[in-house]
């Protein structure tokens, strides 16, 4: 896969977990790197930071049970991040 098409492929995620739910829509904070997307609801905390076109950092705190960070995610953890967030919306 190469990188537009996971940019790509992440926006259309993003646009059908808005279309799924209200209060899915993340929070856009700019930060020191480049801009930052943020979901807070549900006991989860989930950050995608875009460092730079190719790059994404990744953090989800599930209620302080489990905690993960990753410097450069690929597309299949931001997807499996969005779908924790998703079950726990929906339970």
């Amino acid at each position: 896969m190469d990188q537009a098409t996971d940019i790509q492929r992440l926006q259309d995620e993003i646009e059908r977990l808005k279309q799924e739910r209200d209060g899915l829509i993340p929070s856009v904070v700019t930060t020191n790197k480049g801009i930052q997307f943020e979901w807070h609801v549900a006991g989860i905390d989930l950050e995608m930071e875009f460092v730079s076109p190719s790059a994404v950092e990744l953090f989800i705190d599930d209620n302080g049970e489990d905690s993960k960070e990753f410097d450069h995610a690929d597309f299949q953890m931001i997807q499996e991040s969005l779908n924790i967030l998703r079950r726990k919306v929906n339970d």
